[in-house]
């Protein structure tokens, strides 16, 4: 770090906001290709450095030792980086699944001539698989809605559907319906 971006850290620090600006300005191509170089795209990059951006600003008055300011700002943004692709991993893994469950729904609904067969074999289920199927499938509440209604988390609700739908298709098959392809 040069002597002038020390002074300038250290002037950014007292509130100086002319420096501050420069010493972004300093440091913003090479932030942004560290952010692009994790992400692999320009929205997201730009996302994680504005991101990061806000947070060294809010969080400059508690840096330590004022030479490294390059390292903590890298740190700052490799740390957004990651939290960003976390996050869209989350997103695609519950995209998946929503998929998944759509996917579950056309397979019930073309047992519709098959209703009362349906029904009677939903009832015939445990009552916490019959209450889940039932509030999903027939009350199109989201696994989040359950999961407030019945007063659990959201991870039980998903386990009861997985393994209510699971049984609930075994009993289809033992009626004679297997080539419904109820997943």
């Amino acid at each position: 770090m040069t002597d002038k971006e020390l002074r300038w850290v250290q002037k950014a620090k007292n509130g100086n906001q002319q420096a501050l600006n420069k010493l972004l300005k300093a440091h913003y191509e090479s932030i942004y290709l560290l952010a692009y170089s994790y992400v692999k795209n320009e929205a997201d990059a730009l996302d994680v450095v504005q991101e990061a951006t806000y947070k060294a600003v809010n969080g400059l008055s508690r840096l330590q030792q004022e030479e490294y300011f390059s390292t903590w700002l890298n740190r700052i943004i490799i740390n957004e980086a990651k939290r960003l692709l976390v996050r869209r991993q989350r997103e695609n893994a519950r995209q998946t699944s929503d998929e998944e469950a759509m996917a579950s729904l056309v397979d019930l609904t073309e047992l519709q001539e098959h209703d009362s067969v349906l029904m009677q074999e939903i009832h015939g289920l445990d009552d916490k698989y019959e209450e889940v199927l039932l509030l999903f499938y027939f009350n199109d509440l989201a696994i989040k809605e359950i999961a407030s209604v019945l007063g659990t988390n959201e991870n039980t609700v998903k386990t009861r559907l997985a393994r209510g739908r699971e049984l609930l298709r075994l009993r289809l098959i033992a009626q004679g319906y297997e080539r419904q392809g109820l997943k």
